[in-house]
């Protein structure tokens, strides 16, 4: 990308408002323990954009993560359901919620003061609650 984000953000933002267009967070990293402990989440992939482009992730019923505010679907069409929700492929719930979640929004809050003056009031509180 030749410009910062911050070009690209509001540029992205104003044609998904002029064309209704729907934007999907795929995860394709670690599922199920931290990096290095875990697997990747890669499979699934071509099932989850699937469902994405054809627009059927928008029929479905949703589930709002916690940590990050997250729409999650509580279903995708040939995708395991446990897949769907990070939380639900740890051994360990409350793991997940210390070394993954939590430890990520922290991590981002962190990262993010260095954008905070550059970025609009609604970005800074898109992020991680």
């Amino acid at each position: 990308m030749v410009r910062h984000p911050f070009v690209y953000g509001p540029a992205a933002g104003e044609k998904d408002q002029d064309h209704k267009a729907s934007c999907w967070l795929v995860n394709t990293g670690w599922t199920g323990a931290p990096y290095g402990k875990g697997s990747r989440n890669g499979s699934s992939t071509p099932g989850r954009s699937e469902a994405a482009l054809s627009g059927s992730l928008e029929k479905t019923a949703m589930k709002t993560e916690p940590v990050c505010g997250l729409a999650l679907p509580s279903e995708c069409p040939g995708v395991a359901c446990e897949i769907l929700d990070p939380r639900g492929t740890w051994s360990s719930p409350s793991d997940y919620d210390a070394q993954g979640a939590k430890k990520l929004a922290v991590l981002f809050k962190e990262n993010f003061v260095q954008f905070k003056e550059q970025s609009s009031k609604s970005v800074q509180e898109a992020g991680p609650r």
